[in-house]
């Protein structure tokens, strides 16, 4: 029997599961609150979150963090960014498909005399001449878990469909590689998406969530799969709802080889996927 010659040794890599967005000055919430008040242009709050972002990643970098956290960063919240790029925008906005932009997370958010695309949206000085459409009421706010910050609540309904609406976490991805950052993409797992949404149907009140599992996993795969191919070695997937008390369907939603995290698996070819379960034990 042969015998190696040679160990191959674990290397150890340092990563932390994100990193503060808002600035030492405050300066995110400052600038989208001028935005807000039209006191400042869509660009010029793009170019204060994108000095956020470059600042914040270098810090990771001097101090040694191997693999820094992209997708961490939003205006608003991240589970409303996973709205938009799940394209799962509630029908009241008139989203008409395509790609969101920062102006659909905010109409979510704040609530509309506008629609959700980039052509309707939130009325203010930055229009230019846009479709004005029906006024309807902001996306549900509660708590992130037992913390003090609160994100948009996703909402169902029986015909609920997912497809790929937005490019921002593949946007930041390639934004951080062109600055040397070895970035690891973070996304919010599918079974906490689906455990922190809502059913929003009043003519079918009894819609389960995770019936709509397996269309939610097709957008994912194709989400991990366009970011293994763009070069990120690590995905970094979110289920905080691991450290609750879980229910038997999402057990069976986290554990079925057909489902939910393995089945992401099958689908990361060169990407390695570590799980979290912020804020908590498992």
């Amino acid at each position: 029997m042969g015998m190696k010659t040679t160990q191959q040794r674990a290397i150890i890599k340092t990563h932390n599961l994100g990193y503060p967005r808002i600035g030492e000055q405050r300066e995110l919430k400052k600038a989208t609150e001028a935005y807000w008040k039209g006191k400042l242009s869509l660009d010029e709050l793009l170019a204060t979150g994108k000095t956020l972002r470059e600042l914040n990643w270098k810090k990771q970098q001097a101090a040694g963090i191997d693999l820094i956290p992209v997708n961490d960063f939003s205006f608003y919240d991240q589970m409303l960014d996973m709205v938009c790029l799940l394209g799962n925008v509630p029908p009241r906005f008139q989203w008409k498909g395509g790609k969101t932009d920062l102006n659909t997370a905010f109409t979510i958010a704040r609530g509309t005399q506008g629609g959700a695309s980039s052509t309707e949206h939130t009325h203010d000085a930055h229009c230019d001449g846009c479709e004005k459409s029906v006024s309807t009421y902001a996306g549900e706010m509660t708590k992130w878990l037992d913390t003090n910050y609160h994100y948009i609540v996703p909402e169902f309904r029986k015909d609920t469909t997912f497809a790929l609406g937005d490019t921002k976490v593949f946007d930041e991805l390639a934004e951080a590689q062109a600055l040397g950052i070895n970035a690891k993409p973070v996304l919010i797992g599918p079974v906490t998406y689906l455990s922190f949404g809502k059913v929003q149907d009043p003519e079918n009140p009894d819609v389960d969530p995770f019936g709509l599992l397996d269309k939610l996993l097709n957008v994912y795969e194709a989400i991990i799969g366009k970011l293994t191919a763009a070069g990120a070695a690590w995905i970094q997937l979110d289920e905080p709802v691991l450290s609750l008390d879980l229910t038997d369907k999402q057990r069976t939603a986290l554990k079925l080889p057909t489902t939910a995290s393995p089945r992401l698996r099958v689908r990361r070819s060169c990407s390695s996927q570590p799980i979290s379960a912020v804020f908590a034990t498992i």
